[in-house]
């Protein structure tokens, strides 16, 4: 009779099959790293950063066909003014088909948002007109305010217009995709960015749980280096100086005494009275010679300094005077140079009239920038000022320029009519 009942036998079994079966199905983790295909990619401790303009590759690795659900979160900042932020994403890539887009700014009171290009924009904009989507919501309590587009959309390049009202001067913008992928029969898979389109920020992809981050950065300059390995040195102990002493054979010292000492004390005088008789003494001293032998320590004092980046702007109208009529379209031309050279957030605001224009754009030094203006229809013939605002960081630069309302012909003679038309109905109401 066995020892093991029926049931033990049966489990011990598949126990095995299934320790053997772990043993010969390979399983195979997922692996998530970035490659460069043009530009520069640098891995620093563990994180990426990548200078923009580069081409870069998300590789995704792990088992043949295997499905993966990814997400990718791009974050930056944008400057506000005057208790607006607005910030176009102009051709924003999206890699893959997506399932999903989140769109979060922090911290304001509102967000306004509106996709005014791209390959699905015909169905979003369909879904905005059956208000199946939000355009504009409030933030929650904490100041986030989120729209959420649970639909899907074919990869491809989007503009995204972001506005609202905030109490910060810097507002911070996620976007977040996420998607379904199928890796191919040899486990790979790679997603593709152009990171020119992409402002200077931060990106976290996210697969199966696995996590890397990629800092977009303006050039090969602002990539840190990376921090050395220190380890703690064993304690040891300090030995003292080395002091040699070197003496000379001993010389002999004659001392002859030709007269004797006394010395009377009493007890009752604290300090005793000494009575002495000379004494010649003859000595010869003994030559001593030391020498010694020092470590000398050095001492390299460590100086920490600060240094503060002083950026200048300038701003220039072109051209200073424009000449326009009532209900045209102006264009004003605005070059914008600032050093250091690096690329900056420029946050650009134009008052004419009681209109302001506001725009904001990303970019290396020089740039210019047309802004349309609207002139009113009515509006009288003579010159009215227009000033140009820029705002890089905390430094802001100002100009100024003239547009000049032309007179519509024949306008003195129209008014010169309507002149004599009422000169003429009051002198006809005065003689009644």
């Amino acid at each position: 009779m066995s020892l093991l009942g029926g049931d033990k036998i049966n489990r011990l079994y598949l126990f095995i099959f299934l320790f053997l079966l772990f043993l010969i199905v390979p399983i195979n983790a997922l692996n998530v790293s970035i490659s460069t295909e043009s530009g520069t990619c640098k891995n620093v401790n563990g994180k990426y950063y990548v200078v923009k303009g580069s081409k870069i590759g998300i590789v995704l690795s792990g088992n043949p066909n295997e499905n993966i659900e990814i997400s990718i979160i791009y974050k930056f900042n944008i400057n506000s003014f005057d208790g607006k932020y607005n910030y176009t994403l102009k051709k924003f890539p999206i890699p893959v088909d997506i399932r999903s887009v989140i769109i979060k700014t922090y911290p304001v009171c509102n967000l306004y948002l509106d996709i005014t290009e791209g390959p699905s924009r015909f169905l979003i904009s369909l879904a905005h007109a059956l208000n199946m989507l939000p355009k504009q919501v409030n933030a929650d309590k904490n100041g986030i305010a989120t729209i959420s587009i649970n639909k899907k959309a074919e990869k491809g390049e989007y503009t995204i217009e972001i506005s609202g009202n905030t109490n910060n001067t810097v507002v911070t913008v996620e976007a977040i995709i996420k998607a379904s992928i199928t890796l191919d029969n040899s486990g790979k898979y790679t997603i593709t960015y152009d990171t020119s389109k992409l402002p200077i920020g931060n990106m976290t992809v996210n697969a199966n749980g696995v996590s890397i981050k990629a800092y977009v950065v303006g050039s090969e300059s602002e990539i840190p280096s990376p921090t050395p390995i220190t380890t703690t040195p064993e304690e040891s102990e300090t030995e003292s100086p080395t002091i040699t002493v070197t003496t000379t054979p001993p010389i002999t010292t004659t001392v002859t005494v030709t007269s004797v000492t006394t010395v009377t004390t009493i007890p009752t005088v604290t300090t005793p009275v000494m009575t002495t008789t000379p004494i010649t003494i003859t000595t010869t001293a003994t030559q001593v010679t030391t020498t010694v032998i020092t470590t000398p320590i050095t001492t390299t004092p460590v100086v920490t300094t600060t240094e503060a980046i002083t950026r200048n702007i300038s701003v220039t109208i072109e051209p200073k005077r424009i000449t326009a009529s009532g209900g045209e379209n102006v264009t004003v031309n605005v070059t914008i140079n600032w050093i250091p050279k690096d690329e900056k957030y420029v946050n650009i605001l134009v008052l004419f009239l009681n209109t302001i224009y506001k725009t904001t754009t990303i970019g290396k030094p020089p740039i210019t920038v047309g802004i349309p203006i609207k002139i009113p229809n009515n509006i009288p013939a003579g010159d009215y000022k227009l000033t140009v605002k820029v705002v890089i960081d905390n430094t802001t630069k100002t100009d100024n320029a003239i547009i000049s309302i032309k007179r519509i012909p024949g306008f003195d003679l129209v008014l010169a009519a309507v002149a004599i038309v009422l000169v003429t109905v009051l002198r006809i109401a005065y003689k009644k």
